[in-house]
This record gives C-alpha cells, structure tokens and sequence, in this order.
C-alpha cells in the first residue's frame, strides 16, 4: 500500500511540473523510469519556436523530503555518483520540489555554486522563496544561455619526478597572478563605467567577460586541479627536510586563489549594481547572466582551495 501511495505522489509531482511548463509553452518530456536522475527535460521556446535547447529535470515530492534545516530551507542530499553525473551533464538540471501541500515547486539549478559538501556527501538547499512561477522564464533562459558542464578529470599515475611539480606549481602561481592583475584591470574598467556609463561598452565588456569566463572555466579547473594532484603527491612522498619549504609555498599560493576569490566577488558586487530600474533591461540581463557565470568560476576557486588545504593536511599528518 505503501508504494502504491508513493507513486501517486511521485505522479502528482512530474504532473504540477508539466502543467507548469506547458502554461508558458515549453515542451516537457518525461524520462522512462530508469533511476538515473534524470525524471524529465523541458526544450526551450521563444516566440512559440522550439530552440532545440534543454534542461534536464530531477523531480522530488511527498513529505519524505521535507527536511528542513534551521534557515528553514529544504535538504537534499546528493552521493557522490549523482553528484559528479548532474555536474558533467549535457545539459543544465533543476532539482523541483513539488508541495503538495501548498500546490507550489520549489527548485533550484544544480551547480558548484549550490552544492555544499558535507563529511560523507553533498547537499544542496532549496528556499521555500524559490517558487516556480511566471517570473521564473527569464532565469531558466539565463541558465541555458550560461550553462557549461562541469568536468572531474581523473588524472593517472603520470607522476614523473617532484620537479615536474615545482615546475607545474610556479607555473600556476604565475599564472593566478597574472589572472589577479588582470581582474583588476576589469574591475577598474567596469567601476569607471558605473560612475559615467556608456550603455555600448558596458554592454560589450560585460558579454566578452562572460564569454571569455564561459571558454576558459573547465580548462582552467583541470589544470588548476592537475596542479593540486602532483603537490599531493609530493605531499606523500616529500622528504621531512622539504616540509617546511613545501608547505611555505602551498600557502602562498592558497594566498593567492583567496586573491582571486575576493576580486571575483568584489567585480560581482559591482556588475550587481546593475540591476537598476534606470538601467536597460537588456544590460541588466546580461549582468545577470555575467554573475551566474561568476559564480561557477568562484565555485571552481573554492574547490581546488580545498584540494590545496588537502594538501596541507597531507604534510600535518605525516609530521606528527
């Protein structure tokens, strides 16, 4: 009796979100049931003109998943399977909460940036705030136009010698402070146009930021992510005369990605301060797609400084 319960629920659920993306003409498909994750996927139209792009939909509902934590928020718990699968998919995927209760979905998109990993899994939250309504489109449009997957690079034992690491560690390092340099060009170009704006190059600086940040952001994890597993190698086998050398420039360059991170943000407040009423809509969507795009990268940032902490606690482990 159970499962039969169970299923009416879960059908209750996959129909709100049907009903939902038919009133505002999307096409919804659901998935055969194959436990993969992936419930259904909706294709995009504008102006009643399917675009061929999708989204990919994982559909929750019943009081089994109500788990609220003290911010009031929903709970969902992700394996690491599922995790890594939803991140490197084709194309972007929602998790949707269907309340019955109150006959709303509650969704989010699953990225970096939503994801907290906790001591065995991961989690990601979702606001009762975050209805799915009429309001909604624009945000799904942003999210198919900035979408990227996110790849994990399963390196192999090419580990030749600990110079090769040196060597791939100075080269990151140059290269994160050529990246902050860069930022801050950026940041000082943008904060010129906020206080005398030209909406031409805003407009344009703005797009090549993103789209340049869209190219370059899975490259730039896997060599960041390269880096971080030769140093753990040589966190492993590094002599104790070398410990304190080791962990000397693993922290100036845990410095450095910090660097990076702060200036992120800081370009992400400003590019925030485009969502003005005076200003055209269509540079304020474009900041809004720039900031989504953003906020991967800082995600990206984040990960890899927990690979470099990882480290750390490799070395601290070795000489106690």
């Amino acid at each position: 009796m159970g499962k039969i319960t169970e299923s009416i629920t879960e059908r209750r659920g996959i129909n709100a979100v049907e009903a939902y993306f038919n009133n505002i003409g999307w096409v919804f498909r659901e998935t055969p049931h194959t436990d993969c994750g992936i419930d259904g996927e909706v294709e995009q139209t504008i102006n009643q003109e399917l675009t061929g792009m999708k989204i990919a939909l994982q559909i929750k509902s019943g009081e089994s998943y109500l788990k609220e934590n003290k911010a009031g928020n929903i709970v969902f718990y992700i394996d690491e399977w599922h995790y890594k699968y939803w991140l490197q998919y084709s194309m972007p995927v929602l998790i949707l909460f269907y309340d019955e209760a109150n006959k709303r979905i509650i969704w989010d998109h699953v990225k970096l940036a939503n994801i907290e990993q906790t001591t065995t899994q991961h989690k990601i939250e979702l606001s009762p705030s975050k209805v799915l309504n009429e309001y909604s489109i624009e945000e799904l449009n942003d999210i198919i136009q900035t979408y990227q997957p996110h790849h994990f690079y399963e390196l192999t034992t090419d580990f030749d010698s600990f110079e090769f690491s040196l060597d791939c560690f100075h080269e990151l390092n140059r290269s994160f402070i050529l990246s902050c340099n860069e930022l801050q060009h950026f940041k000082d170009k943008i904060q010129k146009q906020l206080l005398n704006p030209n909406p031409a190059i805003l407009l344009s600086t703005i797009n090549r930021l993103a789209n340049q940040l869209k190219k370059y952001n899975a490259d730039d994890y896997e060599y960041l992510h390269k880096g971080s597993w030769y140093l753990s190698k040589m966190a492993e086998n590094i002599s104790a005369l070398l410990y304190e050398a080791y962990t000397t420039q693993v922290n100036k360059f845990i410095t450095v990605i910090n660097e990076n991170i702060k200036i992120w943000k800081s370009i992400k407040a400003d590019i925030s301060k485009l969502k003005h009423p005076n200003i055209p809509h269509k540079i304020q969507s474009c900041a809004t797609q720039c900031n989504m795009v953003i906020e991967n990268r800082i995600a990206c940032f984040e990960l890899v400084k927990n690979e470099y902490n990882n480290c750390l606690a490799t070395i601290e482990t070795r000489t106690q």
